[in-house]
């Protein structure tokens, strides 16, 4: 290192010689400063440039740089002569290293890692003095590269794809199906993620072939995700097979519920009552078992376990007043065992239904078609409700954490029927106040509604001065909304008198209706139709052969099987009936 100092006597240096003020002469190399010899490099000296007059030693106008002096330690370079002498280099230190921070750049991009520090006097190879990478693995990512639609930061901003297209959410598709799962969390992106799909409509996220648009099969699934099972596949797949042969019953509507392993049936003898097992395809379970006297009328039946039933039966008071009865009957054993009789009410028949874990009885007051309309609960008896003061044939629909009950009736003060609609509370048992009016207040719906999916019902209305039926598909919650109405047949089915009492069941898949013509009627057929959870027609499918179809009903037992049942006569009239049930299902 260099050191200038400034030297201040009476001497004066120019470039050819040396003179003194005074004082013993110092030694030849040296110079006398205060009384003491100072050696210097004359050599050194002669090199040099002097500026005695405070000017630069170069020519006029450049800033050639002054010579350099020693000053040795405990001199006052104050006290030196104004003189710059430049001595040796080898007088001097050697230049001293000035270390830098450098970062590995192993992708070769100029961007190195900011991890990867090395501090050193020169660049090493492979080293950049940048350090802003954030992927010093990949050559297209780094600070200013261009981003891709690829879920990656490439330009190290902290954000991904932004600028590389339009950005669209997407949502889990655990299944690989392209449909997300419906409520599923979403990620914004231009393009799907792995395992993303754009649209949250999948109502099982857990099977590739459930999805909306997925073909329905007879699986007892809703594969296409329409709140409907099985749909616009049901077929009849059984022939007619005889349960009592001619002359075995009576005239009276037969009923059917479903167990694990097949059917109970409830019909009427003339013996009284009866109930009997059957299996899916019709063939009899055990020995059938009566039901009281003779003088128990109209049976009516209820699942209410895997292999247990109630059944309902009235007695005769007087006139068209009636006691309904109600006993138990178990399956599970042969013969079947049967509980006590219980007593219901005295009215003019019995609608029943398990809902929420318990059996639900209605029934209508005595003397009138259309009375007041009560409910009891027979697993929890608790007080009466008085479901409506106009109606009559009610049934009970769950629907989504609430059950309704369905009625047609006729409005006080008034001659227009119609099908209504009223949210009962099962426990403790009251309705609310809510009433919908399905109709336009000249239908009729009896019994002919039922829930087809969870939260979802559906009602088939009559309009005799319209001779025209119409289907009705409800949403069932806390509240009810009419979603669709549709159409059915340019025919109306009077009912209950004057033609065969049509038949109705509901799965899952829709809704079954069938119906027959009057025992006098010239026609001799029946006719099952399904109506889709979309309340369209699918199509008629006939049942029975040439025989009048009298009474009938039906049952579910899944959204894949389910049994019609029916009373018949012979061709050409006639007090002899048979008992037949026809299988319906899926291919």
């Amino acid at each position: 290192m260099r050191r200038v100092a400034r030297v201040s006597c009476c001497v004066v240096l120019v470039l050819s010689g040396i003179s003194a003020c005074g004082g013993d002469a110092c030694p030849e190399g040296s110079i006398d400063v205060d009384g003491r010899c100072l050696a210097f490099d004359a050599g050194a000296l002669d090199a040099g440039r002097a500026d005695a007059a405070g000017l630069d030693g170069g020519p006029v106008g450049t800033d050639a740089p002054l010579p350099d002096v020693y000053v040795p330690e405990g001199v006052d370079a104050g006290e030196l002569p104004d003189v710059f002498v430049a001595l040796p280099d080898a007088a001097m230190p050697p230049d001293a290293c000035v270390p830098m921070t450098y970062y590995t750049d192993g992708d070769g991009d100029g961007h190195g890692d900011p991890a990867a520090r090395i501090t050193t006097c020169s660049m090493p190879s492979g080293a950049v003095t940048l350090s802003d990478d954030c992927n010093d693995a990949a050559m297209a990512i780094h600070p200013g590269a261009t981003e891709a639609c690829d879920g990656v930061d490439q330009d190290c901003d902290g954000r991904f794809d932004e600028g590389s297209g339009p950005i669209g959410a997407f949502f889990v598709d655990a299944d690989g199906d392209g449909h997300g799962a419906i409520g599923g969390a979403s990620v914004m992106a231009c393009a799907a993620p792995p395992g993303r799909a754009a649209i949250a409509d999948d109502c099982n996220d857990g099977a590739p072939g459930v999805h909306p648009g997925a073909p329905e099969l007879c699986s007892g699934v809703d594969e296409d995700c329409d709140h409907a099972i099985d749909e616009s596949i049901q077929r009849l797949l059984r022939t007619p097979h005889e349960v009592v042969p001619t002359g075995g019953v009576t005239f009276d509507y037969p009923s059917a519920a479903p167990l694990a392993d097949g059917y109970a049936l409830a019909y009427q003898t003339s013996s009284g009552p009866v109930a009997r097992h059957v299996r899916r395809d019709g063939t009899t379970l055990g020995s059938p078992v009566a039901l009281g006297s003779t003088s128990n009328l109209d049976p009516t039946i209820a699942a209410t376990g895997p292999s247990r039933v109630a059944v309902f039966y009235s007695r005769n008071v007087s006139g068209v007043t009636y006691t309904n009865y109600a006993v138990s009957v178990d399956f599970a054993t042969e013969p079947p065992t049967v509980g006590p009789e219980i007593t219901v009410a005295t009215s003019l028949g019995v609608s029943s239904a398990v809902l929420e874990g318990r059996l639900l009885v209605s029934w209508t007051s005595s003397g009138v078609e259309y009375g007041r309309t009560y409910a009891l609960d027979l697993t929890d008896p608790s007080p009466v409700a008085t479901l409506f003061s106009f109606s009559a044939h009610p049934v009970f629909v769950a629907g989504e954490g609430s059950t309704w009950v369905f009625s047609s009736g006729t409005r006080p003060g008034t001659s227009r029927d119609d099908c209504y609609l009223q949210r009962l509370t099962v426990s403790p048992l009251a309705v609310g106040a809510e009433v919908i009016t399905l109709g336009d207040g000249s239908a009729e719906c009896f019994a002919f509604a039922g829930a087809t999916s969870a939260g979802h019902a559906q009602a088939l209305l009559s309009y005799a001065a319209a001779s025209r039926m119409e289907s009705v598909e409800l949403t069932l919650g806390a509240s009810a909304a009419i979603v669709r109405r549709a159409t059915v047949a340019s025919t109306a089915i009077v009912g209950p008198f004057g033609t065969t009492f049509p038949g109705f069941a509901t799965s899952g898949a829709g809704s079954d209706f069938t119906y027959g013509t009057a025992p006098d009627a010239s026609t001799t057929v029946g006719q099952w139709i399904h109506l889709d959870g979309g309340a369209s027609l699918t199509g008629p499918s006939p049942f029975g052969t040439a025989r009048y179809i009298s009474s009938l009903s039906m049952a579910r037992q899944s959204s894949q099987h389910g049994v019609i049942v029916y009373v018949a006569t012979p061709t050409g009239g006639g007090a002899s009936h048979g008992l037949w049930i026809q299988e319906m299902g899926c291919e």
